[in-house]
């Protein structure tokens, strides 16, 4: 390659790394795991995490690390596990809301003990 062309291309790399990115425009994604510290029903982890993403809620509990960093729009992965053998991805969706309160109505539909969470507009499991 010629002196030229690696000056070119020199150029096109600097004006790569000088763009400017809007982070309010970047989707974020993530693994949210459901586990049996979550609940005392006896079905299957797989089966109860399934429900949630029908129901459209899923759970965070208050001390979820990175629980601030969830948002509008982003993209998670479902996974129930823990100790028991019984673990599985079980879907993908998107969210609608950050983590916040469930609202009185929200409370009597979700069915886990978690009192807040995320609302998952588009359930894709």
């Amino acid at each position: 390659m010629g002196p030229r062309a690696q000056k070119g291309r020199r150029n096109d790399t600097a004006k790569v790394r000088e763009r400017q990115v809007d982070s309010s425009a970047l989707v974020a994604g993530f693994l949210l795991a459901y586990t049996q510290s979550m609940t005392g029903d006896t079905r299957s982890l797989v089966e109860q995490a399934r429900e949630l993403l029908v129901v459209g809620m899923w759970g965070i509990n208050s001390g979820a690390q990175n629980r601030d960093r969830l948002g509008p729009g982003d993209q998670i992965v479902a996974y129930a596990g823990g100790r028991s053998a019984d673990r599985a991805f079980v879907g993908h969706a998107v969210l609608a809301t950050a983590v916040r309160p469930w609202t009185p109505e929200e409370r009597q539909r979700y069915p886990g003990a978690t009192r807040g969470g995320d609302s998952l507009p588009t359930s894709l499991a």
